[in-house]
């Protein structure tokens, strides 16, 4: 039972006559107009570009576990906070020891149990997949909460659904400082209102309707406009075999008659016209001859722009070309390198909004002191470098099975195995000045060394 399934059945009786949704059911539809049927239907489902970009997105960025916490140190919080957004790898380094000392990872939570259980027809991964994925084709997403009307868990959302935007709309209020009265969901030709704490609306910066988001595929609809035409033409110039040309009598003198025109133009769609009949060779005793009066797809640059869209289109969604297949538009020189900035540059700042936007709406309802977040660890291109982890925090020590499970050898029985060993020559920096004293108390005749006076020089 999907989404659609299941609203109609919870919302069968809450119906009220209205007005049919026009931009989900009218059958003239444009790019050019803002319209989420159309960016939906020919964009993500009929564009192969958006389509490929989009799935290199949500491949990645649905794999992020959620994280629930409580808050320790609200200081070393924000600190972390600061410092995981940033992209130079060392201050993802130092948000890890801001971590340890901001959050304690909560195991098991009811909260947890909802995200990971979010609803009965949807897993974690595949909600969450939903919700980033209109996100990213139309610029919002909207999840709508189910909690018990009263009792000691009224608020407290049993189940989330994450709506098409295609089905629900905000409600203006007229009033700048609080836009949205409530929301309207549409179904069947029916609508119902929801009231807004049920709704979560996560959407990008739209400058001309704070109530509804941007889709990148609006900003981009000339060049989706262009790819669409441009396919078109490639496929129809295969189905006819490539070139047109227009056929006509070799001789000035003796014309083809029109019923030869109609016969030899039944017999060109017959075994020439069509996919099935690619580079047919037909032979004729007529003295006609071949006129070329088009162009191929090679020769109108309709593989080189189709190209050049597929770039500009994985742009839009937020994806290096070279992860699409362009490595000649790519900014880097591999595969390896473009991951790493697609997971840091996009995944990362958008799970970050994402998890933000999500607390404000859920958390309040759950406890205090509690902060939600996205596990990234789970991302391999986020890996810290070991050289710079030394570098900042000093070679780790490790016990002797530690180091075998580096190399993914069975730990050992042997005695000492799990023990740390230290250098005999290091000592702990509070103890310097005891061990100083003790020195002296031992040697009266030892002097500290002589500092340098740059008087004496």
């Amino acid at each position: 039972m999907g989404v659609l399934s299941f609203l109609k059945k919870q919302l069968s009786n809450m119906m009220e006559s209205s007005a049919t949704m026009g931009y989900m059911l009218s059958s003239a539809v444009s790019w050019f107009g803002y319209d989420p049927e159309t960016f939906l239907r020919k964009g993500y489902m009929n564009n192969v570009h958006v389509f490929t970009a989009t799935r290199v997105y949500l491949n990645k960025a649905k794999v992020a576990p959620y994280m629930l916490s409580e808050v320790k140190n609200k200081k070393a919080l924000v600190f972390y906070e600061q410092f995981v957004r940033s992209k130079d790898e060392a201050h993802r380094i130092q948000a890890l020891g801001y971590k340890e000392q901001a959050l304690e990872e909560l195991e098991s939570h009811e909260l947890l149990d909802l995200l990971n259980n979010p609803n009965s027809y949807q897993t974690s991964s595949e909600f969450k997949e939903a919700a980033l994925g209109f996100y990213k084709v139309l610029g919002e997403t909207f999840v709508y909460g189910i909690s018990p009307i009263a009792g000691r868990n009224k608020g407290k959302f049993k189940s989330l659904h994450v709506i098409p935007p295609t089905m629900i709309e905000p409600v203006s209020s007229n009033n700048a400082l609080d836009p949205v009265a409530y929301y309207r969901l549409n179904i069947d030709g029916k609508s119902v209102r929801i009231e807004k704490e049920n709704v979560f609306h996560w959407k990008t910066w739209n400058p001309l309707d704070p109530l509804r988001g941007l889709s990148p595929l609006h900003v981009g609809n000339k060049t989706l406009k262009r790819n669409e035409s441009n396919h078109t033409a490639q496929t129809k110039a295969f189905q006819n075999g490539g070139v047109a040309h227009l056929l006509s009598s070799e001789s000035d003198t003796r014309p083809l008659t029109q019923e030869q025109m109609d016969l030899i133009n039944e017999r060109l769609i017959q075994k020439i016209k069509g996919a099935e009949n690619y580079q047919n060779i037909q032979a004729t005793n007529g003295s006609v001859k071949a006129t070329k009066i088009g162009e191929s797809p090679a020769d109108l640059q309709l593989i080189t722009s189709d190209v050049h869209d597929r770039g500009i289109i994985a742009s839009l969604i937020g994806v290096d070309p070279i992860l699409v297949g362009d490595k000649v538009g790519s900014s880097f020189s591999n595969q390896e390198q473009a991951y790493k900035a697609l997971v840091t540059n996009l995944i990362m700042p958008d799970l970050i909004t994402f998890a933000e936007n999500l607390s404000k709406w859920l958390l309040w309802r759950y406890g205090d002191n509690l902060h939600l977040t996205f596990d990234t660890t789970v991302y391999s291109e986020l890996a810290p470098d070991l050289t710079k982890l030394v570098a900042v925090y000093g070679q780790p020590l490790l016990t002797e099975n530690e180091k075998r499970g580096v190399f993914n050898w069975d730990a050992s029985k042997a005695e000492g195995m799990d023990d740390i060993y230290i250098k005999s020559g290091l000592i702990p920096l509070s103890r310097v000045k005891e061990i100083d004293f003790n020195r002296q108390q031992n040697n009266p005749g030892d002097k500290p060394p002589k500092e340098d006076n740059p008087d004496d020089k």
